[in-house]
């Protein structure tokens, strides 16, 4: 075998040694790298998915703190609210829809239902009962605290439920119900733009992650916190584990190429040379000194010449000892041949190599071995120096590098020929190398060179300080320069470092000095002007300060760089998601992002309404732009990159472009979520503007002098009920139009709840804050037109200011809603708050106890005020009235109880109190022989419920009353507003045959028709008029007028508030039938009215 075979060999199990090492690396770094990623795209998930259960979470909690935290539910829960309030604040079926949420509960304190609402098949219904769902969570609700519950629940779906402790606007007192709410969530609340599909499932209690088939990768995602463990699985999209096939393609691209460098160096630096020729010389002179055999070594082609010398001395030396001469001559690893013309002589090697016996070779002269490939001039020389050398003329050794041909064999060789004397004759003698696979090797790495993508260099710096550059072919593919133009300039590659990073790439080749090698990445300008991005790896071949010798490769990267800059990226402009919710922050912050993570030299954002995001402002130089369309809510945004950057892989290129529109869509996706969420959070769903969480949020940390003024539309529920809702609603935005167009631009209009809304004022003169609240005041008495309709808004207001009523500006918002109070308890149009209307709002919570542990227990007093005819002064019946006294046990105003009592919605039970405790003791009195009517006061929330009508009719037939032992009184306000209802009402009394009194008569704005079209039995004049009848002409004359119209309708009149015996006659002349006042008498108690009816001469026994 050849040498060189021999090293093929050699080569070949290095090779392979080397390509084994390379998978292993591959697969080790392949798993790294995909369980690094994977860990990456799995927290990312995990942080989106984190965050959009917070926002849910938060909507929530925004949700109890106005609903929860407000009067009207307190009262509810307490049993003292009207429900169908309650019912009329939802405003419609679609609250719960509006609001994001799926469930809407009241708890009383002992966890019974009194009312709910629920979203089932994307309608929004009442519950009849508590939700099964609830059942298994009601023992973990707590009255005393907030509790949050995040549950599992079949069918794939969460659970997401807030429950809160129901209290007072001003959180007085403790809690006396539980309000709950929550929202069913289900796989597609958590779906984004990478993901292709989501599933819940049960049972998963860490985040994992599974790469299935090299086509998915499935995340699971749990939460903490959650009653039963679960997870989101997430299967994410195809074009995102593109990212875990670059990463594997970079890492085989990078190992083979350090694979097959290695192998080129190894070729280069082991070259057929295996020992020193001063060896060879030195071993050839102990063989002919003492005789000696020994192993000859091996050498390389540059060092042939100096074998050539020793053979020739060796020749010349034993030219007589002919067997010693051929034994030495057939261990050189060489070919040699002898020759005078013919070849005497050739040794083992030559024979070897051409296939040939000694006695056929002898038939040749050297120039006949000679391919024909040889040239003309070399043949010729060759034949001159062959003639010369037998004639013992010196012309010198001759070196040659060229194919011989013997039989067919052609040999590349390199071959040196020297002058002799053989056997006392001149001769010649050609000694060479078979150069054969070590040339077809040189033409194989030649031509892998030409076609590698891979720049191979080479360059040499010579003590004289001169450069010689080699490259390969490759060169003018990727930078558009030739090899003559590379070669011929030495300092090219300086020149063509990219600007910016120039001089820490130059810093760099220290390194390759000192160490011998060096690894670094840069920018490498190309002559067009773009730039491509490089992966150098240079040995030092010679580290000799003098002389340097450096080979190395170049492989180009920039679309790996490229998608590494567009990652990094869209992981800034991910981070600025999560932190800021302002569009025109986040469009600019794309542009800047992507620029300074540098994928491109310029961005352009554009909206569809022109308007542009830049960064830089400006640029040039620019040799790529690509466009990009992004969906953002109802338009698309146009974004320009402008790049400098060559691009080579076209292909890989585009998929960079396709992740970054995935995720910025899915960020602004997001973004708009979040926006939305904070829109339902702090804007008022009816109106569009700022809600009662914006105002808390405005006053918590605002420092300087402002005003808030609450305002309160009287009787707003009668334009819902007249009108319906959607007319409500429109009022309320009318309303909410005309305060803002009022206010100054720095002012804010917040509409709180209802019929509720509040005013930040910055300014401190209460005078300016007054004039403000009258032209609000003026403005919605006279300027609300609804579908044609001019509506009348009468309005309260109640206000604090800041500084001077609290120190604390989050205070503010009690005081004002403390002044409302007063107003609405006073019936004032305007209030300022003062420090003593705590007291006063404490005694009207004192009231508001005494009221609801009165209804509970009964402690009501009863009164019977006797009623007469006016002729007869005889006692006809008498009117109940019911009292209360406070905890000092004094009496407390019955008008002041009233309103309380409507505030708390607390009429309807007391009215159904004060019925069954008057029939039980009319039952008491027919059975001790005394018979009187007697009338019930009735108020407008009685008329309209139907259940009260069914329970009066019972009661009567319960305890056997008819229209003689009991009448009903409503007021001519009850019968105008509630028309409808009164009707209806009147009509089961007149079944029923029970007399019905219109109460406070002449103080309501009716109409005659619509008292012509009532069916009652009496007309009450009300007191604000016999007050009066005796002094003012203008209310005798309308007494004159309510007699005179009570006898045109045929019923009869009574007069109530008669105190002097002048108003009576007076009453008595003008026909009046029936009389009640303190002339006769007040308000008795049981038995004192049992004394005043037996103190009569004629008793009433006959009365059936």
């Amino acid at each position: 075998m050849t040498l060189l075979g021999k090293w093929k060999r050699y080569l070949f199990i290095l090779f392979v040694l080397l390509t084994s090492i390379s998978l292993a690396i591959t697969l080790v770094y392949y798993k790294t790298n995909t369980q690094k990623i994977a860990n990456e795209i799995l927290n990312n998930q995990n942080t989106y998915l984190q965050k959009s259960l917070n926002l849910y979470k938060n909507n929530l909690e925004h949700i109890a703190k106005d609903w929860a935290i407000w009067d009207e539910t307190y009262n509810f829960v307490k049993g003292i609210s009207r429900e169908k309030y309650i019912q009329s604040d939802f405003g419609g079926d679609e609250t719960l829809i509006n609001l994001n949420i799926d469930a809407m509960l009241f708890f009383n304190s002992k966890y019974d239902m009194l009312y709910g609402r629920v979203v089932h098949n994307s309608k929004e219904k009442e519950l009849a009962a508590t939700p099964q769902l609830l059942t298994s969570y009601m023992n973990k609700l707590k009255l005393s605290k907030k509790t949050v519950l995040i549950d599992y629940v079949k069918k794939g779906k969460i659970l997401l439920l807030l429950s809160v402790p129901i209290q007072q606007n001003a959180h007085r007192g403790k809690s006396n119900g539980l309000f709950v709410i929550y929202k069913i969530l289900n796989a597609d609340d958590f779906k984004n733009t990478n993901i292709l599909n989501v599933n819940i499932i049960g049972g998963s209690k860490q985040n994992s992650y599974k790469l299935q088939n090299f086509d998915k990768l499935i995340l699971c995602n749990t939460f903490e916190g959650a009653t039963k463990h679960f997870c989101i699985q997430s299967t994410l999209r195809p074009e995102v584990l593109k990212t875990f096939y670059y990463s594997t393609l970079y890492a085989i691209l990078m190992i083979m190429f350090i694979s097959s460098l290695a192998v080129i160096l190894i070729y280069i630096l082991v070259h057929p040379m295996i020992k020193k020729l001063t060896s060879l010389s030195k071993n050839v002179d102990e063989m002919v000194t003492d005789g000696t055999v020994k192993t000859l070594p091996e050498f390389e082609a540059q060092e042939f010449q100096t074998l050539t010398d020793a053979i020739q001395s060796i020749v010349n030396k034993l030219h007589n000892n002919e067997q010693m001469l051929k034994f030495i001559l057939d261990n050189v690893p060489v070919g040699i041949f002898i020759y005078q013309p013919n070849i005497l002589y050739a040794n083992s090697y030559t024979l070897e190599d051409f296939k040939i016996d000694a006695k056929k070779l002898s038939s040749y002269t050297p120039d006949m071995l000679l391919d024909e490939s040889v040239s003309k001039a070399i043949r010729q020389e060759i034949q001159k120096t062959q003639d010369a050398r037998i004639k013992n003329k010196d012309v010198g050794a001759r070196n040659y590098e060229l194919q011989l041909n013997i039989n067919g064999i052609v040999l590349d060789v390199i071959a040196v020929s020297q002058s002799i004397i053989y056997k006392g004759k001149p001769a010649g003698i050609v000694g060479f190398i078979d150069n054969t696979e070590s040339n077809k090797t040189k033409e194989e790495l030649s031509e892998l060179l030409h076609y590698l993508p891979l720049v191979a260099y080479r360059t040499r710096i010579f003590k004289d300080e001169s450069y010689q550059i080699t490259v390969s072919n490759a060169i003018e593919k990727l930078t558009g320069f030739t090899r003559k133009e590379v070669e011929s300039s030495p300092s090219w590659w300086q020149e063509h470092i990219y600007e910016p990073d120039r001089e820490e790439v130059l810093s760099a080749q220290g390194e390759l000095f000192q160490k011998g090698y060096l690894e670094h990445q840069y920018r490498l300008e190309c002559k067009d002007g773009s730039y491509i991005w490089i992966d150098n790896r240079a040995i030092n071949l010679n580290k000799d300060d003098m002389l340097q010798d450096i080979l190395g490769f170049w492989n180009e990267i920039t679309t790996l760089k490229l998608h590494e800059a567009a990652n990094k990226a869209i992981a800034k402009i991910d981070r600025h998601f999560l932190i800021q919710n302002d569009e025109e922050e986040i469009f600019f912050y794309i542009c800047k992002h992507t620029v300074e993570s540098e994928f491109c030299e310029q961005v352009v954002l554009t909206r569809q309404s022109g308007k542009k995001y830049s960064y830089p402002e400006s640029a040039t130089n620019f040799k790529m732009q690509k466009h990009l369309e992004v969906a953002y809510a109802d338009e698309v945004l146009e974004i320009d990159f402008y790049l400098k950057a060559k691009i080579t892989k076209h292909e890989l290129f585009e998929n960079i472009f396709t992740a970054f529109k995935n995720n910025v869509e899915t960020g602004l996706k997001a973004l708009l979520h979040e926006r939305r969420l904070n829109y339902l959070t702090y804007t008022d769903i009816i109106c569009g503007f700022p809600n009662a969480n914006a105002l808390v949020e405005k006053i918590k940390d605002y420092k300087k002098p402002f005003a808030l003024a609450m305002i309160n539309i009287r009787a707003f529920s009668s334009i819902n009920l007249l009108y319906g809702f959607e007319f409500g609603n429109e009022v309320l935005c009318r309303v909410a139009d005309i305060i803002k167009k009022i206010l100054r631009k720095e002012d804010i209009v917040y509409h709180l709840s209802g019929d509720r809304f509040c005013v930040f004022i910055n300014i401190e003169a209460r005078d300016i804050l007054d004039k403000i609240v009258k032209k609000i005041a003026k403005e919605c008495a006279y300027n609300i037109m609804v579908e044609q309709r001019h509506i009348p808004i009468s309005c309260r207001f109640g206000m604090a200011k800041y500084p001077d009523d609290s120190n604390n500006s989050s205070q503010i918002k009690d005081l004002a809603m403390t002044a409302l109070s007063y107003a609405s308890r006073d019936k004032k149009e305007t209030v300022f708050y003062e420090d003593k209307m705590k007291e006063m709002l404490n005694n009207h919570a004192e009231t508001e106890t005494r009221l609801i542990d009165a209804i509970a227990h009964n402690k009501f007093e009863f009164y019977y005020q006797p009623i007469v005819d006016a002729k007869t002064q005889k006692v006809v019946h008498c009117e109940a009235l019911i009292r209360l006294k406070d905890e000092n046990n004094k009496p407390i105003s019955p008008e002041y109880m009233i309103h309380v009592a409507e505030e708390l919605g607390l009429i309807k039970k007391i009215t159904k109190i004060v019925t069954k405790n008057v029939a039980m003791q009319q039952k008491i009195w027919q059975q001790k022989g005394l018979h009187v009517k007697v009338a019930i006061n009735l108020s407008s929330y009685d008329i309209e419920d139907e259940d009260f009508s069914l329970f009066f009719a019972q009661t009567i037939v319960k305890y056997g009353l008819n229209n003689k032992s009991i009448a009903v009184e409503i007021t001519e306000r009850t019968a105008v507003q509630n028309y409808e209802a009164a009707q209806k009402f009147l009509q089961h009394m007149k079944e029923l045959g029970i007399p019905v009194e219109i109460d406070d008569f002449g103080v309501a704005n009716s109409s005659l028709h619509q008292i012509t079209e009532m069916e009652f039995d009496t007309l009450k004049i009300d007191k604000s008029f016999v007050d009066k009848i005796l002094e003012d002409e203008k209310d005798r004359e309308i007494v004159n007028v309510i007699l005179q119209t009570a006898k045109i309708l045929n019923v009869t009149t009574l007069a109530e508030g008669v105190e002097t015996k002048e108003q009576y006659e007076w009453l008595k002349d003008k026909g009046c039938d029936m009389i009640q006042g303190y002339y006769f008498s007040k308000p008795l108690c049981v038995k004192d009215f049992e004394a005043y009816m037996l103190s009569y001469k004629e008793p009433l026994d006959s009365a059936t």
